[in-house]
């Protein structure tokens, strides 16, 4: 018998089959035929029977369905699916498909699997089982959609996922945040209401212990741990009692030590939950011995700064102080040797006015020295009532001298003017120092007006600031 002879048999007893299962179906009463009719047609769950037929893969290599109830096509997402081969609807899957399904036609054995479909986006729970007998190589599938069971699961998954992920990173966090402030350098120290420590950072500890010789546990009591010197255990429970009471403050705090004095910056601030309600209070302290003693150095630094700025000014005034001295001790010698001819030839009658021209160059000689000390020696305030227009005369000289011949100097002076509280050297050295910024901003000269005692805002049309 040839494969054409075969295969026209096995159509034969197809139809046979066939026709004996409409023959049953005739025999069954219309009643009962009508209300399986409905249950195949309303039933939620997809249900088809496939047929494995031969093909140009081989015998039985491929299947046509011969039966499937609208859910099918509902779920599955493939209408009008009754007398469609598998190889010509999914050609790509149908090896697959008939692998799973060829395992029940032969074996006799059904399957349950969960399928997802990614033409409908649904997920099927499938059940397959061979139809007797086993010559009719039929296979029958029944399918519920439990695409909200899957969702839930993937949604649950997923946010567990989520949970966890999160919780990594709280957790990643927080030994991120512990470990900042454990090793940070400001000192943190948080109390509760009754002394305690809540929370205590590797800094804040380990400079306790140096400062006070105990190292200090989260739960130990403030005043045991500071042992038993009142003073002490008074001063650091007067600071906590203000932040217990929901104070903010900062304060600088020195220690004594034996290799010095420490300086410390405390800044208090209370504690809340998220109430909020108040349960506790927290330090930073931080060690600011060495900004103290650079501010120390700084202030030194600015004071003989400051000397040194005096001593560029009395230098400054050199050039014309020396010409000063000169013009009045050759005055002193002139009128010297003039009295000393005149007693030499017995003029007696002139001798007073050689005298009183010597004594006058000498007073202000005298007065130019007192003036170039006052610059020059580091002396503290002595501020007192002073005449402004009588010292800003007796500068004038001064500073004429000082700015030099290229500028040309005004003083205008006010009558019934107030003395002014001041310490005379130090507003000469700052008037001097204001003519000397003056003179250089103008290299190609001008003029300096000084004017005592005139308000500002009352100058006249081309009067000279």
């Amino acid at each position: 018998m040839n494969a054409d002879q075969i295969q026209s048999m096995q159509a034969r007893i197809r139809e046979l089959e066939a026709e004996n299962a409409r023959l049953r179906a005739q025999a069954l009463p219309a009643e009962t035929q009508e209300r399986y009719r409905f249950l195949f047609d309303t039933m939620d769950e997809g249900f088809c029977v496939i047929e494995f037929i031969d093909s140009e893969h081989g015998p039985l290599s491929d299947y046509v369905h011969v039966l499937a109830n609208p859910a099918y096509a509902k779920h599955a997402g493939i209408d009008n699916v009754v007398g469609q081969r598998l190889r010509q609807m999914v050609p790509a899957e149908a090896d697959a498909w008939l692998a799973r399904y060829g395992h029940v036609l032969h074996s006799g054995e059904p399957i349950r699997f969960e399928q997802e479909l990614v033409a409908t986006g649904r997920y099927l729970d499938v059940t397959a089982f061979r139809m007797e007998p086993a010559s009719r190589h039929q296979v029958a599938v029944l399918f519920q959609d439990v695409t909200p069971r899957k969702r839930a699961e993937r949604a649950l998954k997923e946010l567990n996922e989520t949970l966890e992920q999160r919780v990594r990173e709280a957790k990643a966090e927080q030994r991120v945040l512990a470990d900042v402030v454990d090793g940070a350098s400001a000192m943190i120290h948080v109390f509760d209401h009754d002394y305690r420590w809540l929370a205590i950072n590797g800094s804040a500890a380990r400079e306790f212990e140096r400062l006070f010789g105990v190292r200090p546990e989260r739960g130990e009591n403030l005043p045991h741990a500071l042992g038993s010197d009142p003073e002490r255990v008074a001063l650091w429970q007067g600071l906590w009692a203000r932040a217990l009471r929901g104070e903010v403050f900062s304060q600088v705090l020195d220690i004594v030590l034996e290799s010095g004095i420490r300086h410390y910056e405390l800044e208090f601030n209370p504690l809340f939950d998220a109430q909020p309600r108040q349960i506790g209070a927290y330090l930073l302290m931080f060690d600011v011995t060495e900004r103290v003693r650079e501010q120390a150095r700084l202030r030194l630094a600015e004071e003989a700064l400051r000397q040194a700025q005096r001593m560029e000014a009395v230098g400054q005034l050199t050039g014309g102080i020396a010409h000063d001295f000169n013009n009045l001790l050759t005055a002193i010698s002139g009128s010297l040797e003039l009295l000393l001819t005149r007693l030499a030839q017995g003029r007696y009658q002139e001798l007073e006015r050689f005298v009183g021209s010597a004594h006058s160059a000498a007073r202000r000689a005298a007065s130019l020295t007192h003036r170039l000390l006052a610059f020059s020696r580091r002396q503290t305030l002595e501020p007192r009532a002073v005449d402004t227009n009588r010292l800003v005369v007796q500068m004038e000289e001064l500073i004429r001298r000082s700015v030099g011949p290229s500028i040309e100097l005004e003083v205008v002076t006010a009558a019934g003017l107030w003395t002014t509280f001041v310490d005379p050297p130090q507003l000469e050295n700052a008037l001097l120092n204001l003519c000397l910024n003056a003179r250089d901003a103008m290299p190609g000269g001008g003029r300096i007006s000084y004017r005592n005692g005139q308000p500002l805002g009352r100058r006249t049309p081309g009067q000279p600031a």
